[in-house]
């Protein structure tokens, strides 16, 4: 999926980067405590809301979905103006944003080049590959090469510990890597999401559950 605070998805995922090993880092976890049945791709509904607690700044926010494509493709608002729109592969880097933050990259639209196997549905040792394109508002390009892996994991939210799938994708373009993580719940959904950059810091951090 791409979405801006999701752009172009993984936690405590080894990378390397300039020839030294960078270790991203990680919410507490365990290891689940039953096994998780295979979990069906998330359905959305114009009107949906999702609300999060920004974890890096203590703030509430929300998203709001605004069209759902007969593709499966979702639209959404965030609560601070920002639109993006995503695949319904929800991790292949696709979709389009726009009125999100400032510069060149605040509105941009990122396409397919190729993929590898849907993650859905979700099951322990998945992975697929994906490379697109993303072209902003001003026309400069960068094309991303997107590698995602799914595991199994149980986390602390505000209800206790819940077990999870964790989807770790790991961007690279050129030398510059964004990982992000995701966990979902079959009965909770989208439990947590984070984007961590190795020579920037964590970037996006939000607990929805």
């Amino acid at each position: 999926m791409l979405r801006p605070t999701n752009l172009a998805l993984t936690l405590g995922t080894l990378m390397f980067l300039s020839g030294c090993a960078v270790t991203a880092p990680s919410i507490p976890e365990s290891a689940v405590l039953t096994e998780l049945a295979p979990m069906n791709r998330l359905s959305h509904q114009v009107g949906d809301r999702f609300d999060f607690t920004n974890k890096l700044t203590g703030q509430p926010g929300h998203w709001v979905v605004t069209d759902v494509a007969a593709d499966g493709a979702v639209s959404a608002t965030m609560h601070d103006g920002c639109k993006w729109t995503t695949s319904s592969a929800w991790f292949d880097g696709t979709g389009s944003w726009e009125n999100c933050g400032t510069g060149d990259w605040s509105a941009a639209t990122s396409t397919l080049l190729d993929s590898g196997p849907s993650l859905w549905p979700l099951t322990d040792g998945a992975s697929s590959t994906y490379r697109y394109k993303t072209t902003n508002k001003v026309g400069k390009s960068d094309t991303h090469k997107r590698t995602c892996n799914v595991s199994t994991a149980n986390i602390e939210t505000s209800i206790g510990p819940v077990d999870t799938y964790k989807v770790v994708c790991t961007d690279k373009n050129g030398s510059s890597i964004n990982v992000r993580t995701w966990y979902f719940n079959p009965d909770h959904g989208e439990i947590r999401f984070s984007r961590w950059k190795p020579d920037g810091g964590m970037k996006v951090n939000h607990q929805y559950l």
